[in-house]
């Protein structure tokens, strides 16, 4: 494999010195077009390839991001980190991704190269099991600016871009109980995440402002993905008898959950029914169709990234939480008893 061509060899073919190949190939203002045009073709006759990161330690501009997310074959966060991107090319920001994969030793190793990058800022979506928040407390010790985007640890103080997760299960379940449900399931997330605390408590305030009592066999508590959602079907399941209906705690889930009802045997609606915080594009397409709290993601990415753009602008540190609402989405699900 051959070496990278470097600024030295450069220099050395056009008869200069490495400073002005290095100014040439940025585009500095002080380099003449006619030079600039030369060594930038010498460059591209020579294979040479610029080294962003050394680029980046050499320059003062804040112009990167460090963005860790739990991982990108989500129906969210692949919206969110796809509004991020657009975000950060519109204002010349380049993004450094890490993927965590839910594992929370990996995110602090994560977070941990980042801050050998230098990046200027973090946006992050924390783990599903993240306790630990020495990471994240070594990014503050180091002044740089971090903004949390759907998943946040609330205890460091730190800006925040999330969705209504409370009001929208709230909304949610409200649907189902206004159309005649009266027996509620819920697959719930880890309750001492964020989100999966937010949105059991929407989920237990419908149920009490109707006086509709909560039956604890029917709630199962879990992570977020889809083998969490079939794994706590098949909970409900063992436990029996099953409620009317089930309300999963993400659009995974709901996968899961259906996929165990159909292995099951059991029928929709007619044995069950599920409504899902949480929403997709090809939802619409599935059958049944699941009714469903709407996240906007893109609109989460997009506000997240511009927060975190306008606190780089501040030297003081300033926190702002950011609360996006959530839209009831109505398909086939959870209208049965009313019809």
């Amino acid at each position: 494999m051959s070496k990278p061509v470097t600024l030295k060899q450069i220099a050395a073919a056009a008869n200069t010195s490495v400073s002005t190949v290095s100014m040439a190939l940025s585009d500095h203002p002080h380099i003449s077009p006619v030079t600039k045009v030369e060594i930038q073709k010498i460059a591209k006759k020579m294979g040479y390839t610029p080294n962003l990161i050394a680029r980046k330690l050499s320059s003062r501009k804040k112009r990167t991001i460090g963005l860790v997310v739990p991982k990108v074959a989500h129906p969210f966060l692949s919206e969110a980190i796809e509004a991020i991107y657009d975000e950060a090319h519109k204002q010349h920001y380049e993004i450094f991704m890490m993927v965590s994969g839910e594992d929370a030793a990996l995110e602090a190793h994560h977070i941990k190269t980042l801050l050998g990058l230098q990046v200027d800022g973090f946006l992050i979506s924390v783990t599903e099991k993240t306790a630990d928040a020495s990471p994240f407390e070594a990014i503050l010790s180091k002044t740089k600016k971090l903004v949390f985007f759907d998943r946040i640890i609330e205890s460091l103080g730190c800006s925040s871009v999330v969705c209504d997760d409370y009001q929208g299960c709230y909304n949610l379940v409200s649907f189902a109980l206004d159309n005649g449900y009266t027996k509620i399931g819920h697959i719930a997330g880890y309750s001492d995440i964020y989100i999966g605390r937010e949105r059991r408590h929407g989920f237990e305030r419908a149920l009490m402002d109707r006086n509709i009592p909560l039956n604890p066999a029917w709630v199962v508590e879990g992570g977020f993905d889809q083998s969490d959602g079939h794994a706590g079907m098949m909970k409900l399941y063992e436990r029996g008898p099953l409620p009317q209906l089930i309300c999963t705690v993400s659009f995974a889930a709901a996968l899961g959950t259906l996929n165990a009802i159909h292995e099951l045997g059991l029928s929709i609606p007619r044995d069950i029914d599920v409504i899902s915080f949480g929403d997709s594009p090809y939802n619409s397409l599935m059958r049944p169709s699941l009714t469903a709290a709407h996240l906007d993601a893109q609109g989460i990415g997009r506000k997240a990234f511009n927060l975190l753009i306008e606190q780089l602008s501040h030297a003081e540190p300033t926190i702002e939480k950011i609360i996006v609402p959530t839209r009831l989405i109505i398909h086939e699900t959870g209208r049965l008893p009313s019809g």
